[in-house]
């Protein structure tokens, strides 16, 4: 028997994003479609392997990125469910890499069998460069200890909770959310900056989560403010008087990169405009409580385009980064608790704004 929480259509198929689990212990989270696998998604075997990638109609399609837990990586691509042309496996060290000609069904009890052609570091980073994925950084040296997956396990049921949550689209800033989570963590002894991809394993607790924060940290991207669990958790921390601090990815391409004035109209006119840009993002609120819309656009509007922002690019150079981080880490001091203005004057000044949406340059109907 299988078991789905999140967004569903009309017909109560899976729609939008969500989690689904199977009995033999498969986990998928990601886009859905009319019951389809459909977008970006991440499956999770029960041996720890972990697939990454976009489905098409119910099948893989484009590059995948497959993960085995001892930290061997194999980077390929597929089209309408099948493998296609080359592929790059990853040693747990990153020091050797080997170059896979034949086409191969990959799956996880097969994963050990693949010989394949050594090639040079050069060669299977310009692979990787090309198809526009990251090489997941969890090597052998730096897969999670036991005692280090019990520390960050501890802090669900202790006072202590986290020193931040990132919120963030993984699709357009997994890279530089764990980047954020690594620097602050380095900085501050003992402390949990919580990521989901180490941190969350029940969907259900997400809201706890954030409750569980000190600060939230929103990872800004074009597209993330039109992500249904972005918002529920920028919400969540609204309401919980957390502070929020925001930090505005650079180096990106237009599709990719946040536009204040564009999301600042989004936040505005979220009621009407949301489906615009993220078909079945509306339901998946709603089926967290928040059926008036409405009042979701007055929350974020009035907030988040207040809250400080501090800009950061991977790609600067090492002292510019080690500034970013010192700003952040300013940011999260300085933060204060969000608080809401008076709503019927927020109301009586909307509504003499035209909402401006016309040509909507967010995500396609598959991408939560």
């Amino acid at each position: 028997m299988a078991r789905y929480q999140g967004g569903k259509n009309e017909a109560g198929q899976p729609h939008g994003f969500g989690k689904k689990s199977w009995a033999d212990g498969i986990e998928y989270t990601g886009s859905w479609q009319d019951g389809l696998k459909h977008g970006d998604s991440e499956t999770v075997w029960p041996d720890g392997t972990i697939y990454r990638g976009s489905y098409t109609h119910g099948k893989k399609h484009g590059p995948f990125v497959v993960s085995r837990k001892d930290g061997v990586v194999f980077i390929g691509t597929y089209a309408n469910g099948q493998r296609i042309g080359q592929g790059v496996l990853w040693s747990a060290d990153r020091a050797s890499a080997k170059l896979l000609q034949t086409v191969v069904e990959w799956q996880a009890a097969a994963f050990e069998l693949v010989q394949g052609d050594p090639i040079p570091l050069e060669q299977a980073e310009a692979f990787v460069e090309r198809l526009e994925v990251h090489l997941p950084d969890d090597s052998a040296a730096s897969v999670m200890s036991t005692n280090e997956r019990g520390r960050r396990r501890s802090r669900e049921s202790t006072k202590e909770g986290y020193l931040a949550f990132v919120s963030h689209m993984k699709a357009e800033a997994a890279m530089e959310a764990r980047f954020l989570q690594t620097e602050l963590e380095s900085r501050h002894e003992d402390e949990v900056v919580f990521l989901d991809s180490d941190d969350l394993r029940d969907l259900s607790k997400l809201v706890h989560h954030v409750q569980q924060s000190r600060c939230l940290v929103l990872v800004q991207t074009r597209n993330v403010l039109a992500r249904p669990y972005c918002i529920l958790e920028l919400l969540t921390a609204i309401e919980s008087q957390i502070p929020v601090v925001c930090v505005t990815v650079g180096g990106k391409p237009q599709e990719i990169a946040y536009n204040y004035e564009e999301m600042t109209r989004l936040m505005t006119w979220m009621d009407t405009d949301l489906e615009k840009w993220n078909p079945g993002a509306a339901d998946v609120l709603r089926d967290h409580g928040y059926e008036d819309l409405t009042d979701v656009a007055y929350r974020l509007s009035t907030i988040i385009p207040k809250t400080i922002s501090v800009p950061l690019n991977t790609g600067d150079s090492r002292n510019r980064l080690h500034a970013s981080i010192d700003d952040v880490v300013s940011a999260m001091k300085e933060a204060r608790a969000p608080n809401l203005p008076d709503k019927a004057a927020w109301l009586t000044a909307r509504s003499k704004m035209a909402s401006p949406l016309k040509n909507v340059g967010g995500l396609k109907q598959h991408g939560i």
